[in-house]
């Protein structure tokens, strides 16, 4: 990989991570509180579902042109993302599809975390867990950190 391309590739998997922390119990009915972050190399938009504290469903929708990646046309931002897609198929609680459009790619990545193994999936490229998920995901410590990175919540 071109070293242009290698720093575009790891961009993106920055961009593409999933960022959970570690849960406090909580108990209500389930909500949801959507986030997003505008950027001309991609935006993102997360969708968290949950009751209390804690993150029951999370949706990431990433859109993405070409040009982030140093390519020009669906079939070269193919062979740089599908082999990384890949690594999502197959795991219950995990969904992933990328949709190539003619100049950029819309991704959507969801995680029922009632049926996810988040010990499988947290070794997956673009996966970030930290603390002890054992207990589940934190809406607030996830929140906290996505405020940090220049996301804002949709209301």
């Amino acid at each position: 990989m071109k070293r242009p391309m290698k720093k575009a590739f790891f961009s993106l998997l920055l961009l593409f991570v999933t960022v959970v922390f570690a849960a406090c119990s909580g108990g209500a009915s389930s909500k949801s509180k959507t986030y997003v972050k505008e950027d001309p190399s991609m935006n993102v938009e997360m969708i968290f579902t949950y009751e209390g504290d804690k993150v029951t469903h999370q949706k990431t929708i990433n859109t993405m042109p070409y040009t982030s990646l140093g390519v020009t046309t669906k079939e070269d931002a193919q062979a740089i993302l599908d082999p990384i897609a890949a690594e999502y198929q197959g795991h219950d609680g995990l969904t992933e599809k990328i949709d190539y459009k003619e100049d950029h790619l819309v991704e959507v990545v969801e995680i029922d975390y009632s049926v996810a193994d988040v010990e499988e999936i947290r070794d997956i490229a673009g996966m970030v867990f930290e603390g002890d998920v054992s207990n589940g995901i934190s809406l607030k410590r996830s929140e906290e950190m996505l405020l940090e990175q220049g996301f804002t919540e949709k209301k």
